[in-house]
Formats: structure tokens, C-alpha cells, sequence
């Protein structure tokens, strides 16, 4: 079984030439983009055509800062 990235190693993730998924699992990934920002996707198929939902940006909260 694959082992689940956590919110560190997400918004640790190095910035690369080009840009780049980090898969969590069913259907919900990381892409990030060479200006290192970090866009949540979710793919999904409707009626038999693949589709891909962005949920916005990543935004990674510490332990003592509520997330808005």
C-alpha cells in the first residue's frame, strides 16, 4: 500500500522546471507549477469523458493558525 503524503511534505514540495503531480488518491492530486504555486485537482469521469475540477490554492496551516 502506498504511503499517503502529509501537509508538511505538501507544502514543502520543491518547485521543478516543469509542473507536476502528487497524487493523494482517489482522484484528488497536488499539481505544482514552476512559480511554486500549488493548485489542488480532482479528476473524475461524467457520461464516459475524463474531467478535471482545480479546487484552488493550497494554503498549509501550522498547528497554532486556524485555517480560514
Amino acid at each position: 500500500m502506498d504511503a499517503k503524503p502529509d501537509a508538511a511534505s505538501l507544502a514543502a514540495a520543491p518547485a521543478k522546471s516543469k509542473p507536476y503531480k502528487i497524487t493523494i488518491g482517489q482522484g484528488l492530486a497536488l499539481l505544482v507549477n514552476p512559480s511554486d504555486s500549488k493548485q489542488w485537482r480532482f479528476r473524475y469521469r461524467f457520461g464516459g469523458v475524463a474531467k478535471s475540477l482545480s479546487m484552488g490554492a493550497c494554503r498549509v496551516a501550522g498547528a497554532g493558525h486556524p485555517s480560514p
